[in-house]
């Protein structure tokens, strides 16, 4: 019971400190805001900025120190309470981006402010992203939710390297779209002169409150809160208007031109913490498909980047779909597997099964592999496990459970020419499970940015030795080790390695079905 007393009365403190720090909103929706930033008027001070911040975002020859100099320095220059910088609508050359706000009670920040809902946050995204889709013809709706320390200032971190992943994705778009030919038996195209506009939404809280580094508790509590509220219209605005426009599940029919929005949600630290409870049930039911269907997610792929959550949240997903055999049957889409659909509708679902959640997990990051286990241990000492396994992951977050690991990130060095992707050697000779490879001779050809000079390439190996029992052909959840050479540490999510590994997951995902759905009709 002491321990009990001192629990309740360090979350009272905690709570009361929590009120310390201001709460926003601080991006305006408003009719008078939107009209004095228009693009025209705010295109230049992007411009120089987005200029400034996809030079580094690109350059392998820049380590981990010269970008955190850079934020430092960039943070200075943006002139962040000037109406170009606290709209809430950011329509740059190469991409917009809105922002979506949510307080520490879950509600959207502007509306608990008394803000009406015309002149919400959550409204404008809701009116603006159907009027993008008119304008462009097509978007690529990139989510983001940012962790601890995070805010929707432009001048935070966060917002200057969401800039720098957005114009990646939006460069890359460029090239794919150059590849894009009309089908010669369907003639469905989605016009491949065109790029898919990129449209970038931040999902904002309040990433501190009373300090720097002891609000961890504090921030974490209102991460579950957020996941729990007004986030969910957001999502399932989003969730609907991706499936209206979308060659998704089994909705979509080989030969029809359906393919006009693709989205990827990418969540760090906390911010993976919102986003995977808030997308879990889609994700289940994802799993729920029958052996001709690939599984399916929240959009087109969701990435958690070093999430700061207990494991135990991640057991039931992780373990339906390993169990998913039992019930579904294997996965029989793949071409090379001697077990392919062949014929009706099941058809359009042949293809290696791309991953509808990826974890990627820096092994040099200190927050989640030794802070976090510490705070795990002293906040639920007194809560009942079943077993050894539980206990472990309960305390330990995600991406350090080895029972959870499907592959690791490492720098090639053999001298390899190109990025290699292989399954481990298996000492007892028996095969191991398939899994799909994101680094395909195509994509290498037409690879944005190039290969680095840093690191000649990245090895991604599929190495599901401690899954037990092993995991089915084309396990569709990934946890990822990620070398600390490639991921320094828990912010180091935006350095050219990762930025392109995620740029190529994404457009793996809806690239393999915009192809298959552009074949005739069975």
């Amino acid at each position: 019971m002491p321990f009990l007393r001192f629990n309740v009365s360090l979350t009272i403190v905690v709570s009361l400190l929590a009120g310390c720090a201001p709460s926003g909103p601080l991006r305006r929706a408003d009719q008078t805001t939107l009209n004095n930033t228009t693009a025209d008027k705010c295109q230049s001070s992007y411009a120089d900025i987005d200029r400034e911040i996809y030079k580094i975002a690109t350059d392998f020859k820049k380590s981990n120190s010269d970008r955190n100099e850079f934020l430092k320095r960039e943070e200075k220059k943006i002139p962040a309470n000037e109406p170009c910088w606290i709209t809430a609508f950011e329509q740059h050359k190469n991409f917009d981006l809105l922002y979506a706000e949510f307080d520490d009670e879950g509600n959207a920040t502007d509306v608990a402010k008394s803000a009406a809902f015309k002149d919400s946050e959550l409204q404008l995204i809701e009116t603006e992203i159907p009027k993008l889709l008119a304008a462009h013809g097509s978007l690529n709706i990139v989510l983001f939710t940012h962790g601890w320390h995070g805010n929707a200032r432009a001048d935070n971190d966060y917002s200057i390297e969401f800039k720098g992943l957005l114009m990646d994705i939006a460069k890359r778009e460029e090239s794919l779209a150059r590849e894009r030919e009309p089908s010669a038996t369907s003639g469905v195209s989605n016009n491949p002169q065109k790029p898919f506009r990129t449209v970038g939404i931040e999902v904002a809280w309040r990433g501190d409150s009373f300090d720097k580094y002891l609000n961890v508790w504090d921030r974490k509590l209102a991460a579950d809160t957020i996941s729990k509220g007004a986030v969910h219209e957001l999502l399932a605005f989003l969730n609907q208007f991706y499936l209206d426009n979308s060659c998704h599940g089994t909705r979509a029919v080989s030969g029809t031109s359906c393919e006009k929005v693709h989205m990827l949600s990418v969540g760090h630290s906390f911010g993976a913490l919102i986003d995977f409870q808030a997308f879990v049930g889609r994700l289940e039911s994802g799993l729920n498909v029958n052996r001709c269907e690939r599984a399916y997610g929240f959009g087109d792929m969701t990435i958690l980047l070093n999430p700061a959550f207990e494991a135990t949240r991640y057991r039931a997903l992780f373990n339906n779909a390993i169990n998913r055999p039992a019930i579904w049957g294997p996965y029989m889409g793949d071409d090379d597997s001697g077990n392919k659909c062949e014929s009706g509708a099941n058809a359009a679902n042949a293809g290696p099964q791309v991953p509808t959640v990826v974890t990627l997990q820096s092994l040099g990051d200190w927050a989640t592999g030794k802070t976090f286990p510490i705070f795990r241990w002293v906040s639920t000492r007194f809560a009942q496990t079943l077993s050894a396994e539980e206990s472990y992951e309960q305390i330990h977050a995600l991406g350090w459970v080895p029972a959870f690991r499907t592959h690791t990130l490492t720098v090639a060095s053999d001298g390899t020419s190109r990025d290699s992707c292989a399954n481990a050697s298996n000492s007892s000779g028996t095969d191991l499970p398939r899994s799909f490879c994101p680094f395909s001779d195509e994509l290498i050809a037409n690879a944005y940015p190039p290969p680095s000079s840093k690191y000649e390439f990245m090895v991604l190996t599929f190495d599901p030795k401690d899954i037990k029992p092993a995991p089915p052909n084309y396990f569709p959840v990934w946890s990822v080790a990620v070398d600390k050479n490639i991921m320094v540490d828990h912010d180091d999510f935006w350095n050219p390695e990762i930025v392109r590994l995620i740029g190529i997951l994404f457009a793996d995902a809806y690239e393999q079905r915009q192809q298959l759905h552009a074949q005739p009709a069975p």
